[in-house]
């Protein structure tokens, strides 16, 4: 059965699980995140399929044998940047209101994922102190460094966590009785699963489940993908296994993050990877928040790499006349070539262009490999305008979209014109930066279009469309009175 439109927009105790090997390179960040994986997996739902490795980490419910197509034919993606989910700065997230705007799309890119709470960080380092292999010695570990652990209040008194009649029960079932009751008081969720608990409880029928980076990266995020098992099925990316084939590591590559080489460190914040099946309709997403600062005077060599390596500039010198444009001049030839990214003047966003280009010189090799999908969408915070032409002259014009992305498919379109940040400023209407998009190949990818037009928009928070949806109409209710 064909999926007739996908729409994309913007929004402003265990059955079975899987470890892969360990490599024997793992570096710290990815270690300890997968030492927490394996916490939560002893914690989460007993029907949870979780796998913890390397290369992602995946919170699913197992998915039925066939798609649920009650819902019609559609398949919507959208791409969120959710403003640092469970740092300490949005502890009053109203995460109830996140629910109803996703349930609306049957997958959701999200960025600006913190990897700790800043008030749980203390308890996270001792509930993953352990690294032993098996659950059992891995808890008994964890209970141990328990005992070292002092309890005390905002006044620093100490507190007894057991009650009486937890203490009851400690007397019947001895020390470890009394470990595992501590750790469960405790136990910290961290926001992402608090999410996915949530949609899970709001809407079971769904299957709610989650992708994640298996690493923190620049600012400590991550970033995931929530999808309903209902409606979509993740497959294996074959970009994926071949870099799982190349660690020498067993298990499904269902997901990773690209392997850069020698630009590894160009990229702030390397995006996840993952395809997914709805009926006949195969595709692969890319979920990517790229970096916003680069100071040429602290890191001279990063700001080289990115202009003469990655970029392909032949010259750094400066440009006099450039301005940005919303359209080519008339008469005006436009031109790709990589030399022309000495006309964007700003360092960060060459580097930021540098990234674009990473990403789809990996979009390139992933659709070659036998058997990927050809429907390949990169959804992202790009910290870039679409509409970024530069023309240094009457009859020359550049446009470094094109150029970055021709490593991936020189039909490649970037969509979403409309700001999509929101702003404090009341005079630019509570709006802010064209920074969100999506890219992709609207000749291969034309399942997106309707009538020749790829379907894309934007859930506008400050409209008054908004409150008409759930989402709005709960905001609405809790924060604007009657």
């Amino acid at each position: 059965m064909k999926i007739d439109n996908v729409y994309f927009v913007v929004l402003l105790s265990l059955l079975s699980t899987q470890v892969f090997a360990e490599k024997s390179f793992l570096d710290g960040d990815i270690a300890t995140a997968m030492n927490q994986c394996l916490v939560h997996r002893d914690f989460l739902d007993r029907q949870d399929e979780i796998t913890c490795n390397a290369y992602f980490h995946h919170y699913a419910l197992p998915s039925p044998n066939v798609l649920d197509t009650s819902k019609g034919e559609d398949i919507s993606i959208g791409s969120y940047n959710i403003f640092k989910l469970g740092d300490g700065q949005t502890r009053y997230k109203d995460l109830d209101i996140v629910v109803e705007m996703y349930k609306k799309w049957d997958v959701v890119s999200t960025t600006e994922i913190m990897v700790n709470d800043g008030d749980a960080k203390k308890v996270m380092v001792n509930l993953v102190k352990a690294t032993n292999a098996t659950t059992n010695k891995r808890l008994n570990g964890i209970y141990e460094s328990l005992d070292g652990l002092n309890y005390q209040d905002s006044d620093g008194k100490q507190i007894d966590i057991l009650t009486d009649k937890d203490k009851k029960k400690v007397v019947a079932g001895g020390i470890l009785a009394k470990r595992r009751m501590i750790f469960e008081k405790i136990y910290w969720r961290p926001i992402y699963l608090v999410v996915l608990v949530k949609l899970r409880e709001a809407y079971p029928e769904d299957n709610w489940s989650l992708l994640l980076t298996p690493k923190k990266m620049s600012n400590h995020e991550l970033a995931g993908i929530y999808y309903k098992a209902s409606r979509v099925r993740v497959i294996e990316t074959p970009y994926c296994r071949k870099i799982v084939d190349q660690d020498f590591t067993e298990g499904e590559a269902l997901a990773c993050m690209p392997n850069l080489g020698k630009y590894e460190h160009v990229m702030a914040r390397k995006p996840l990877i993952a395809s997914f099946k709805a009926r006949d309709f195969s595709f692969s997403l890319l979920g990517a928040h790229l970096r916003y600062r680069l100071d040429e005077q602290k890191e001279p060599e990063l700001a080289k790499t990115v202009k003469f390596e990655v970029l392909g500039m032949e010259s750094d010198q400066k440009v006099n006349g450039l301005r940005k444009l919303e359209a080519v001049p008339e008469g005006s030839q436009l031109v790709t070539d990589d030399k022309y990214f000495q006309w964007v003047s700003d360092i960060r966003e060459k580097a930021r262009f540098a990234e674009v280009k990473l990403m789809a010189r990996e979009m390139g090799e992933m659709k070659s490999l036998p058997g990927a999908p050809q429907d390949i969408i990169l959804a992202a915070d790009f910290n870039l305008e679409k509409e970024v032409i530069h023309r240094n002259s009457e009859k020359t014009t550049f446009d470094p979209w094109a150029a970055a992305l021709r490593d991936f498919s020189t039909d490649a379109q970037v969509y979403i014109s409309e700001k999509t940040s929101v702003s404090p400023n009341k005079k630019a209407g509570g709006k802010a930066n064209n920074y969100d998009h999506f890219v992709l190949d609207p000749v291969v990818t034309d399942e997106c279009s309707e009538n020749g037009v790829v379907q894309a928009g934007v859930l506008d928070f400050i409209e008054e469309t908004f409150y008409a949806t759930d989402a709005g109409q709960l905001f609405k209710d809790r924060y604007m009175g009657a």
